[in-house]
């Protein structure tokens, strides 16, 4: 079986698109995966690693008053982490993720396992989905970054036809 982040860079080298992405729960693992795999640089050109709402902001354009209200775990960072990516990295295509990875944090309305991630382009439609995912804080971040890796798939595949 073809591991999901060698069918992205595949379909990214193919297509010959460019693509980065912006990490804060995922911090820096969708990087390590494909950086992992020889040639990469061709089409990844880096990530954001924003931990800090101040990087979000200062990186990313991220409005103070969102990462405030509605909070840096929401739909509307992960798009504002997006638009933020595609312009700082100057890349075809990115993804963006936000959550609460835990064991701590969460709200009562988003407990440990809300994860927002963002994917889209300048040809590509913008999506942003929400999940919740089980499991220990290693086993959402990985989750996280295969949904951040396959949406950015679909999303390529969906262009294609």
């Amino acid at each position: 079986m073809i591991k999901l982040e060698k069918k992205l860079l595949d379909l990214c080298q193919k297509n010959n698109f460019t693509f980065g992405f912006s990490e804060s729960c995922t911090g820096g693992g969708m990087a390590a995966r494909i950086s992992a795999i020889p040639g990469a640089s061709k089409s990844f050109l880096g990530s954001i690693v924003c931990y800090q709402d101040s990087v979000k902001e200062k990186l990313l354009g991220v409005p103070s008053a969102l990462l405030l209200n509605p909070g840096a775990v929401s739909h509307v960072v992960a798009e504002k982490m997006l638009e933020g990516t595609l312009a700082q990295l100057s890349v075809d295509i990115a993804a963006a993720t936000t959550g609460f990875a835990g064991p701590e944090g969460g709200l009562p309305t988003m407990p440990v396992g809300t994860v927002f991630i963002a994917t889209g382009g300048k040809q590509f439609k913008h999506k942003i989905i929400r999940l919740q995912l089980e499991g220990e804080r290693t086993e959402i971040i990985q989750k996280a970054i295969d949904h951040a890796l396959l949406q950015l798939i679909a999303c390529i595949e969906n262009v294609k036809h």
